[in-house]
């Protein structure tokens, strides 16, 4: 696949490796940007991402143009284009409420964040309930959450 975004061409493949998805940008034979998304349960979840160039709008191919077009090829339930950005209600991304496990070791340090953690959870869900008002989809056009 060939992609036209900034100067000159730059080619894309794609590369399943399991759940992971890997997408690689070069440039005359050389990698410049890839893009790394995870699939499981009709899911696809992403997006870990890196350019060693700058290029226009290849943030938005790697990490979420190419992702859609491969959720919507490959039949599954949504895509989950990572937290935060209002950025990503142009692309049809609508914000929803994610969830995170991690374990720290530092007892202070870890109920620290548990105090942040507790706090913050009402500030998102009242920013991501702001955020549904702006959705560029109709009303009966209105993905579930997530897709």
């Amino acid at each position: 696949m060939e992609c036209t975004r900034g100067r000159g061409a730059v080619h894309a493949p794609r590369i399943s490796l399991g759940n992971a998805r890997y997408g690689l940008r070069e440039r005359a034979g050389r990698p410049i940007a890839a893009s790394l998304l995870l699939q499981g349960g009709g899911r696809l979840y992403g997006r870990y991402w890196g350019a060693l160039e700058h290029v226009p709008l290849l943030h938005f191919e790697c990490c979420y143009d190419q992702p859609t077009e491969h959720a919507i090829e490959s039949g599954l339930a949504a895509f989950e284009g990572g937290a935060q950005g209002e950025h990503k209600l142009f692309r049809g991304l609508m914000p929803v409420e994610t969830h995170s496990a991690h374990w720290l070791a530092n007892p202070a340090f870890a109920q620290a964040v548990e105090t942040f953690l507790s706090s913050e959870s009402a500030r998102i869900h009242r920013y991501v309930n702001e955020l549904q008002e702006h959705t560029p989809f109709k009303a009966a056009d209105v993905p579930a959450p997530g897709l």
